[in-house]
Parts: C-alpha cells; structure tokens; sequence
C-alpha cells in the first residue's frame, strides 16, 4: 500500500477501534450482568480484547521493553525488537501493563459499568 492510499484509509482507523471497544464493553457488561464480581469481568474483557486485535499491542510493548531494557546501542535494540522471543524486560511490562489495565476496568466496572464500557470504547477508539 502506499502512503497515499494508506493516508486515506487513516479515517477507519478510530471507527474500528471503537468497535473494538464496543464489544469488550459488551463483554464486561454482559459479566457483569451475569452477576459475576467486577475483577472476573475486567479479566473476560481483557482476554477478549486481547483476542480480538490477535494481541499486536502487547506484542508491540513486549518487543519495546525489550529493546530498549537489553539493547546498548540502536542497532542492537532494534535487533532484539524484530527478535521473534520474549525476554525479561517483555514479560515485565507485560505483567505490570496487564496488571494496571484490569485493575483500572475492575474499578471502573464496580463503581459504573456504564463508565467501564465508555472507558473501553474511548481507550481503543484513541
């Protein structure tokens, strides 16, 4: 694609991130609705995010906190970001990312799951 077809298309971009967000709202509400506890609810929503966009964030963020942890010059962290294996400094940010963003929905889905769903379609929407 070039970049001028590929300028064009930067309109979708917001739209199919809201829709994304649309469903892992729908899935912590519909947990919710279930009667399951808050925590259970951000958890099913995360997971469900994560499968649908086939984890490329946290590919992204595992490969960057890699990169910039072991690498000591530029060609040596752009080196281990296009390595395909995950190190320490991967798995740390990993964790402490997938930490943060449940207990974030978790909060929000206790206090308002109307907020919760907003939160989700607002943050992939972005």
């Amino acid at each position: 694609m070039d970049a001028r077809a590929f300028a064009e298309t930067q309109w979708a971009a917001p739209v199919a991130g809201a829709l994304v967000g649309l469903g892992v709202g729908a899935v912590a509400w519909l947990a919710l609705a279930l009667g399951l506890p808050a925590s259970l609810a951000a958890a099913f929503a995360l997971a469900a995010g994560i499968a649908v966009t086939g984890a490329l964030h946290e590919d992204g963020l595992a490969d960057t906190a890699d990169g910039f942890g072991g690498g000591r010059d530029r060609d040596g962290k752009l080196a281990i970001m296009r390595d395909s294996r995950i190190g320490s400094y991967g798995v740390l940010a990993l964790g402490l990312s997938l930490i943060a963003r449940w207990a974030a929905l978790a909060a929000l889905a206790a206090a308002s799951p109307a907020a919760a769903l907003a939160a989700a379609v607002a943050a992939h929407a972005a």
